[in-house]
């Protein structure tokens, strides 16, 4: 097993893997927004046969080469194609073997800073912790669309239902946005960035809002009182699930349920489009956590792996104590 670079005759076998076994934050329409800085590996069998791949972000900070998920992603959309393996000892002494590639192929790359988290389905992560990464848990909440809708809304927080009948009898009304007012996602999530004093990159969103955004990948629904939109919930998705990327609120009109009413709507239109699963792609911050864990979904866990030169390490743990 080898990590290389992925070469440019191999675009066309990798996107065509990608569709059949990744996520879309895999997919070649979603990597390329994010230009150079972006860098596709390839995962090569010992024929030298393309078998899966994943993405990194490095940006240089000064002299610092760092190397992360790419933006507005939530891992690096690791993907392999497995063949019919029914022996567990050699399904997992496989799967170990491409983590322990892809360890060992992070190393000798001499990145500064290492902070990338892994797809779900990835939970061996020893050949990180033998390597001297750290290791650390991070969860998102995930529904079963196979659910009803009607055990779906049951699962939710009474507060939550509370605050959705709420917006309802007070005449806020929810509609599915057509792309022509996708600039109502833009208005309201740079609203919500600056409310809480956080940049984002606005080249990167208006991108992910404007190009890559089609009817085969993302849907957004929002929250309207008087006509006037108050608050936006924006999904991608792939063929099976669906991913809550972006969302916002008009801090001037505050509401309780427009918020999640929006949302609401997201998670019944994947049901319609017959995926599997809604992912809320997780949260550190405990008042958004809280929010998520009120839509009643299953707490699933990921992994996230850091690394540092030493001196960096040791002025990382005072700066980023969770993650080194």
């Amino acid at each position: 097993m080898e990590v290389k670079f992925l070469n440019k005759k191999d675009f066309e076998v990798y996107s065509n893997l990608s569709k059949k076994y990744g996520s879309v934050f895999s997919y070649m329409e979603w990597l390329n927004i994010f230009g150079k800085n972006l860098h596709i590996l390839g995962l090569y069998d010992k024929g030298n046969n393309l078998i899966g791949g994943f993405a990194i972000y490095i940006k240089k900070i000064g002299p610092l080469r760092i190397c992360t998920n790419p933006p507005f992603s939530p891992n690096i959309g690791l993907f392999l194609k497995i063949k019919d393996i029914q022996n567990k000892v050699t399904l997992n002494s496989f799967i170990k073997m491409v983590i322990e590639s892809i360890s060992e192929f992070l190393e000798k790359n001499n990145f500064h800073i290492i902070s990338l988290s892994f797809p779900r389905q990835f939970i061996d992560m020893q050949p990180f912790i033998w390597k001297k990464f750290k290791v650390i848990p991070r969860y998102t909440y995930i529904i079963s669309l196979d659910n009803s809708e009607e055990d779906i809304w049951k699962h939710f927080s009474s507060t939550r239902r509370r605050y959705i009948r709420k917006a309802l009898r007070e005449k806020i009304e929810c509609f599915k946005l057509e792309r022509s007012d996708f600039n109502i996602i833009k208005i309201l999530v740079e609203k919500t960035f600056l409310r809480k004093n956080k940049k984002i990159n606005l080249d990167l969103l208006n991108k992910i809002i404007f190009s890559f955004a089609n009817d085969e990948n993302s849907f957004a629904f929002a929250s309207f009182k008087n006509n006037r939109p108050i608050a936006v919930s924006f999904c991608i998705y792939d063929n099976f699930s669906a991913y809550y990327l972006l969302g916002g609120i008009d801090p001037e009109v505050k509401h309780h349920g427009a918020g999640a009413l929006s949302l609401y709507n997201c998670i019944k239109y994947a049901k319609q489009l017959k995926l599997k699963y809604f992912d809320f792609e997780g949260s550190t911050i405990p008042s958004i956590e809280r929010f998520f864990r009120d839509f009643g979904g299953d707490l699933v866990p990921y992994f996230r792996v850091n690394k540092a030169l030493l001196p960096l390490e040791i002025v990382l743990k005072f700066l980023k104590r969770d993650l080194f």
